[in-house]
């Protein structure tokens, strides 16, 4: 073999050390970037639930401390105090416990967990979970409203699975109000003989169609430290359910994402 030929080949070696150099650079960045989107996914959701239960637990706390930092008796309490920290404490659990599932059932994401149905109040539900975002809406000067015509709304779903879908809408709707006058969410439901809708909306800023486009892209996020995850999430739960999210939004006259189950 020639000199000439000789390097050649070596050349041509050494391009494929390079060329398998970089292939395992990119596939070190894709495994890199994959656990920082799974780190973002758990972070949003815990935080959607571990952060109300925070709230709530401080709310408990101030309710049966006296001003000077002692505890407070709570044969002391009167009665209205006693049944909040009663119904506080029952919210607490019932979230401590959807979280627990929420985990466990997402120990694999690539695969929403198969929802376990059963036949529940959905109006019941939906004032509890308003009742555990009022607290933080409150310290925003939102106000939060809930609208239905009946007593009851029962309706067939896994509402483990259904209240984390609506705790992300509503409080979604919540942080589109930030910094705005006068901002109120409102829970609007319908049911028919085949259907059942839920509608969460905001008087808030709105989005645009290039937004609304991409809005339950996974990753997709207008937020600074948002996880892209929230949306997306909640509508494979709902076609989990044979659902349906969807969502319509005008700049200036805010947004409505809706529920047909």
């Amino acid at each position: 073999m020639s000199i000439v030929a000789k390097r050649v080949v070596l050349q041509s070696d050494e391009f494929k050390v390079v060329a398998y150099h970089n292939i395992n650079s990119e596939m070190d960045q894709n495994e890199i970037e994959s656990w920082q989107k799974l780190i973002r996914v758990l972070t949003h959701e815990i935080k959607n639930s571990v952060i109300p239960i925070s709230t709530l637990t401080e709310v408990i706390s101030h309710m049966v401390t006296q001003e000077d930092g002692s505890n407070l008796s709570l044969s002391s309490l009167s009665e209205e105090d006693e049944k909040d920290i009663r119904k506080s404490l029952q919210t607490i659990e019932k979230r401590s416990k959807g979280l627990v599932k929420f985990v466990s059932s997402y120990g694999d994401l690539a695969k929403i967990p198969q929802p376990q149905l059963e036949e529940f109040d959905i109006k019941n539900l939906i004032r509890q979970i308003i009742s555990l975002e009022k607290t933080e809406a409150n310290k925003k000067d939102i106000k939060i409203s809930f609208s239905s015509g009946k007593k009851e709304v029962i309706i067939k779903a896994d509402p483990q699975l259904l209240e984390q879908v609506l705790i992300n809408l509503i409080k979604n709707a919540i942080e589109a109000l930030n910094g705005q006058k006068d901002g109120e969410v409102t829970v609007f439901m319908e049911q028919s003989e085949q259907l059942t809708s839920i509608k969460i909306k905001d008087n808030g800023p709105g989005m645009d169609q290039e937004i609304l486009n991409n809005i339950f892209i996974p990753f997709f996020t207008t937020k600074k430290g948002g996880s892209g995850i929230g949306l997306s999430l909640s509508r494979q739960i709902i076609r989990a359910h044979k659902g349906n999210l969807k969502v319509s939004s005008k700049l200036g006259e805010g947004s409505v994402f809706e529920i047909t189950l």
